[in-house]
């Protein structure tokens, strides 16, 4: 397995384990994290292995993104103008 997955694959289970122990507290800029360390390798070339691992990753990011609630100031600008934003 690549070594980027695998380091990110243990980042997005210790952050999921915090969550499970204190639900409370504000993980945003650790999720952000992850999620800026995803896009960084998602683009490079995987075997089909490492790609499977890949979209795993993406469905835990997208998982992690739902229970935590995080705002998505471009997703909210995108839903306000699907058809862009005129001038």
């Amino acid at each position: 397995m690549n070594q980027m997955l695998k380091e990110l694959q243990t980042e997005i289970e210790k952050l999921e384990n915090q969550i499970s122990v204190n639900p409370n507290e504000d993980y945003n800029e650790q999720f952000f994290s992850l999620e800026n360390q995803f896009e960084e390798i998602r683009s490079f070339q995987y075997n089909e292995f490492d790609n499977n691992i890949l979209i795993n990753i993406q469905k835990r990011i997208k998982n992690l993104r739902n229970e935590l609630d995080v705002y998505d100031a471009d997703g909210e600008r995108e839903a306000m103008f699907p058809n862009g934003e005129e001038d």
